[in-house]
């Protein structure tokens, strides 16, 4: 009987994500839209492992997210992100000249390494904004 409501409740959750997939732009979910289905499969798989707690805390950001998320302000986010990844990569591009001019073998690879993490999240970021627009 308890199989028999698992799979039931992953049958349901398999028919809600159709259904928001299939309502918005030829069934590619956007900001909010995908925040609150992948909120909603989040909860359903919480309630199937009758984790209490993981149901509780899903809920209300579930609740949070439906009040308060805007498309706008999703954008917004991800653009000061993307400023204050910018700027830090700037720093350690300048930290990166110092250390060069220094001789500083020890922070020229520390840098280098920043450099190439801040660039990977400024490339992150970018992809993140496109897929909101």
């Amino acid at each position: 009987m308890k199989d028999l409501l698992i799979v039931g409740m992953i049958l349901g959750v398999t028919v809600v994500s159709t259904m928001f997939a299939a309502s918005g732009d030829h069934g590619v979910q956007k900001g909010c839209e995908k925040k609150i289905t992948h909120l909603e499969q989040e909860l359903v798989k919480a309630h199937i492992m009758q984790n209490d707690h993981r149901v509780h805390g899903l809920e209300i950001s579930l609740s949070n997210v439906k009040t308060h998320c805007t498309d706008e302000g999703l954008v917004q986010k991800v653009e000061a992100k993307i400023d204050d990844t910018r700027e830090d990569l700037q720093e350690h591009t300048e930290d990166l000249a110092e250390a060069m001019a220094d001789g500083r073998v020890d922070k020229i690879e520390k840098y280098q390494v920043k450099i190439e993490e801040e660039t990977k999240e400024l490339e992150e970021l970018d992809r993140e904004l496109k897929a909101l627009s």
